[in-house]
């Protein structure tokens, strides 16, 4: 039944170009004779990696999703259900790309290159099925937007570039990845070749499992902040 295209940034202007998907879909109204969804189940997966939300609401708690395959030859789907998350009316099903694994560069010195291609892409479908045992399926493909939002460069080993100002939001102040949302100056989303078909992942998710707090904060003389977290850990902020 699978059946999604694989997609990613319309006209990315780096490698590993982080990109914003989304695409809007009705339900009945609760007060309509069309019968109501029982049950909806996302079936996600990506070549580099992915986050997943409806209306807004991440779908999960995972991270790194949905892990390294040798993606040439294998790549895998997580499976969750988000019945809560729809709702009669507007819905928007939105996802987050980035390169990971897929897009980083391998090897040593001038052999050093990417094994999987030069950006991300995802694939997701969703299944929605009714009181009346009729199923419809919102899948990717050419009718979703995309754009870029605040994650402007990332990579596996060389951190990431974010920039909370060019989070996208509206005129009427709705957010990206929020139903309603204007997604007009956005462009459609970069259909690439069909990739393996995705089969369910066995591995365990990676989650968040310890927040840590800054120790000591510092200014340097280019106007950056540095974020001490002890342990090595160091963040580079530009106020």
């Amino acid at each position: 039944e699978w059946d999604a295209e694989w997609i990613g940034h319309p006209a990315p202007q780096a490698h590993a170009q982080p990109a914003l998907l989304r695409c809007e879909f009705d339900l009945p109204d609760l007060g309509s004779d069309a019968p109501a969804v029982v049950r909806a189940l996302l079936y996600a997966s990506a070549v580099g990696g992915y986050r997943a939300a409806v209306n807004g609401r991440d779908v999960d708690d995972h991270l790194l999703a949905p892990g390294w395959t040798p993606y040439s030859s294998r790549t895998v789907h997580d499976n969750v259900e988000v019945t809560s998350r729809v709702r009669a009316g507007r819905n928007c099903l939105s996802l987050r790309a980035a390169g990971l694994w897929a897009t980083e560069h391998f090897g040593f010195r001038q052999n050093a290159r990417p094994r999987y291609g030069d950006q991300p892409r995802v694939a997701a479908q969703l299944l929605l099925e009714f009181a009346d045992g009729s199923l419809r399926w919102v899948r990717t493909d050419a009718s979703w937007t995309a754009s870029t939002g605040a994650l402007l460069a990332s990579g596996l080993y060389a951190g990431e570039t974010y920039d909370a100002r060019a989070q996208p939001v509206d005129a009427a102040g709705r957010a990206w990845d929020e139903p309603g949302f204007d997604d007009g100056p956005w462009a459609p989303a970069r259909v690439y070749p069909r990739e393996t078909i995705p089969g369910p992942r066995v591995s365990p998710p990676v989650r968040r499992i310890e927040q840590r707090h800054p120790v000591a904060r510092i200014a340097t003389d280019d106007g950056a902040t540095i974020l001490d977290f002890g342990q090595n850990l160091v963040g580079r902020l530009r106020l």
